[in-house]
Order: C-alpha cells, then sequence, then structure tokens
C-alpha cells in the first residue's frame, strides 16, 4: 500500500473517533437503576388453618328398651275353702284336695289332700303347692266348701269322735220305719226283741234311702227274747230300716252314730 492511502485512513480513523467522543460527552450518563439487594425471597409455607372440628352431639345413650309389661294373671279359679276334685258334681267322694290359700308370685296353690270320714273331712298334715294352671284343667270341678280352720287331723278326729243318739224305733209288728240320717262313717244299732221262744221271729234289712234291693246290712234272731248290737259301716247318709216280726210281744231298735 502506497503511503497517502495509508495517512487517509488514519486521518479517516481519527475523525471517527473524535465525532464519536463528541457524541458521547455531550449525552447524559445514565443513572443506572439501583439493582435491589436479593432478599430471599422464601414466601412461608402458610400454616393451614385447622379444620374445623365439627361440633358432634354427643351420641345420645340409647334409650332403654322398656321391659314388657308381663300379662297379668287370670283371676285364681279357686279360693281357700275350696273342695276340688277331677269328678264334676260327685259330692260323695271320700277323697279330694282342699284349697288353702294361693300365691300369686309363684302362681300356685297350696293344698292339702282330705278325706271323708262319715259326713266330716279331716286331712293328713301332708300340704303341697301345686301349679294354679294343673289344678284348674287337671282338677277342674268344685265340689263343696269348707272352712279350713275347723278342719281336724285324722288323729284330731278319732280322738274327738264320741257316739251319739240319733233315734228310737219301736213295735211288735213287721214295718218300715221312716228315713233318718246318719253323719258318721260308723254307726251302730242296739236292738232287742221279745216274744214265743219257740216261735218268735224278727229279722231286719237297713237300706240306704231310695233304696229297695241293695240293703247294707241285714240280721235276724229266731230264739226270743233276743238281743244284741249290730255295727255298720256304711255312714254319711240316709237310710231305714225294713223290719219282719212274727208272735213277738215287742221289739225295739236304738240308733246311735259315731263322730
Amino acid at each position: 500500500m502506497d503511503k497517502k492511502r495509508r495517512i487517509g485512513i488514519v486521518a479517516i480513523v481519527i475523525v471517527v473517533v473524535l465525532m464519536f467522543a463528541g457524541c458521547v460527552d455531550e449525552e447524559e450518563a445514565p443513572i443506572p437503576t439501583p439493582t435491589p439487594a436479593v432478599t430471599s425471597t422464601f414466601t412461608p409455607t402458610p400454616t393451614p388453618s385447622p379444620t374445623p372440628t365439627a361440633t358432634l352431639s354427643p351420641t345420645p345413650s340409647p334409650s332403654p328398651t322398656p321391659s314388657p309389661t308381663p300379662t297379668p294373671l287370670p283371676e285364681p279359679k279357686y279360693s281357700r275353702g275350696d273342695i276340688i276334685d277331677t269328678t264334676a258334681g260327685d259330692k260323695g267322694k271320700d277323697m279330694a284336695w282342699l284349697i288353702l290359700s294361693y300365691d300369686s308370685e309363684k302362681d300356685k296353690y297350696q293344698e292339702v289332700t282330705i278325706y271323708k270320714l262319715g259326713d266330716k273331712w279331716t286331712y293328713y298334715d301332708d300340704e303341697d303347692w301345686e301349679d294354679r294352671e294343673r289344678e284348674e284343667h287337671v282338677c277342674s270341678y268344685k265340689i263343696g266348701h269348707i272352712d279350713p280352720s275347723r278342719l281336724k287331723t285324722y288323729e284330731e278326729y278319732m280322738e274327738s269322735r264320741r257316739w251319739h243318739t240319733v233315734t228310737t224305733f219301736s213295735g211288735s209288728n213287721g214295718k218300715t220305719t221312716s228315713s233318718f240320717t246318719i253323719k258318721g262313717d260308723e254307726w251302730r244299732v242296739k236292738y232287742s226283741a221279745k216274744g214265743d221262744p219257740e216261735y218268735g221271729i224278727f229279722y231286719t234289712f237297713v237300706y240306704p234311702r231310695g233304696e229297695t234291693v241293695m240293703y247294707v246290712s241285714h240280721w235276724s234272731c229266731y230264739d226270743t227274747p233276743c238281743s244284741d248290737t249290730q255295727h255298720i259301716y256304711e255312714g254319711n247318709g240316709g237310710y231305714y230300716f225294713d223290719i219282719g216280726a212274727a208272735n213277738l210281744d215287742s221289739w225295739k231298735l236304738e240308733v246311735e252314730d259315731y263322730y
């Protein structure tokens, strides 16, 4: 390259530098924007608000199941003093059951077995409790009523008995007497007859009231005079005598009841 060209290039470069420097001097130097100090951008994790606890109403205690009202027991069929048996209307029974009391808690009857001696009930000391349902359905008939306080034990009854005069019949010929009533389970007839020692006849049949065929006792005497006592063990009822007599001056019957 020639010398002139090198000088021209240098001059151009100088001019350009000067122009650029002037422009720089004339412009206001820009105010640098302060860079804010970098603060640690720590976004705190928000404390989660406590989940509101549902205010639970206390679970109500279950209402106690009401106990079922027990079905009231029916009124007892029998009461103190009732005599019961399995046969309706059989008042001639010589054994039955006597109600002494009723216990509603046990639903049982207190009872005792009773026995009829003549027209009197007595008992052995064998009190027992029986289910009401059994007594009302198995032994379902009332055949009588007595006051238990007046009931005697068998031993007491036997010790208290004595002979009681019931009636007397007399005559000289045969006859059918009126009826009479026996209370005890044993009775006796004191008889006597007077007449022809060789041909005197006296006989007696004892019938229950209303009966003409089946007798309960009989005796006879062909050797007068005669007398004796006849014991009869069919008691508690009505009876009468059918008397046969021949060649007699007199006869007599005295009836005594043992109770």
